[in-house]
C-alpha cells in the first residue's frame, strides 16, 4: 500500500470540496457522498488542518506590544509558547480573555506570580494571511494542478503574528495575500508594529 502523506488529506479535502456536490441546510454545506452519505463543512475540515501546520520559526512573528507585555509578567522564552502552553507568571494577573470574547476578564483575585496560565488566555497567534485564503488558493488550483510542490507553495503564505488579545479584536479578517502589504497597512494602520520588521521585510523581499 503506497504511504499516504498529510499533503494527500489537504488535495483530497480539496479535490472533494471542489467537486462534490453540495446542498445548503441551515447556513451549513452538505457534501453528497456515496449512497445517500453526506458530510457537512468540509471547509471548516480542511481549515482546522491547515491550523496544525508546524510554522518554520522564520515565519512567525511577534508585535511590539505583546513582546513588551510577555517580559513584564514573565521571565519565559516567548517563542517556545502557543496556544494552550502554560507559562510562569512573574507578577500578578488581573485581567484574562475566555474564548472568543472580545473584551477581557477582570478576575475577582488575581493570579499570583509563580502560577502557570495558558498563552491564549492573553495572546493570539494570528494568521496574518486568514486560513480561508489559504484555502481560496488551493481551490483556485486546477485539479491536474494540486501536486506536492503546488500545495507547498501555497503553505509556504502561512505566516504568524503574536500578538496581545486586545490587538486582534482589531482586526478584520479581509485582507490580500501578501504579507508585507498586511503588516505595513492594515497592521500599521491599528497601530501593530512587528518585532525587527524593517529586517524581517528585506528577508522577504529577497
Amino acid at each position: 500500500m503506497k504511504d499516504t502523506n498529510i499533503f494527500d488529506a489537504i488535495i483530497m479535502l480539496t479535490k472533494a470540496i471542489k467537486n462534490t456536490p453540495k446542498t445548503k441546510n441551515k447556513n451549513i454545506s452538505y457534501y453528497s457522498a456515496f449512497d445517500g452519505y453526506k458530510f457537512g463543512n468540509l471547509k471548516y475540515i480542511l481549515n482546522q488542518l491547515l491550523r496544525q501546520y508546524d510554522i518554520p520559526q522564520d515565519r512567525i512573528f511577534i508585535s511590539e506590544e505583546a513582546l513588551n507585555y510577555w517580559n513584564s509578567i514573565t521571565n519565559d522564552d516567548i517563542t517556545k509558547f502557543n496556544y494552550t502552553d502554560k507559562f510562569t507568571l512573574k507578577t500578578p494577573l488581573n485581567e484574562i480573555y475566555k474564548g472568543a470574547n472580545k473584551s477581557p476578564q477582570t478576575l475577582d483575585k488575581p493570579i499570583e506570580a509563580g502560577r502557570k496560565i495558558e498563552f491564549r488566555k492573553v495572546f493570539h497567534e494570528e494568521h496574518i494571511i486568514p486560513v480561508d485564503n489559504i484555502i481560496k488558493m488551493l481551490l483556485a488550483l486546477d485539479e491536474n494542478d494540486l501536486t506536492y510542490n503546488n500545495v507547498k507553495k501555497i503553505l509556504d503564505n502561512i505566516y504568524i503574528c503574536k500578538m496581545l488579545k486586545s490587538e486582534n479584536t482589531t482586526l478584520s479578517h479581509k485582507r490580500p495575500n501578501d504579507v508585507i502589504e498586511i503588516v505595513d497597512t492594515i497592521y500599521a494602520s491599528k497601530n501593530i508594529n512587528i518585532v525587527n520588521w524593517e529586517n524581517i521585510k528585506k528577508r522577504l523581499c529577497n
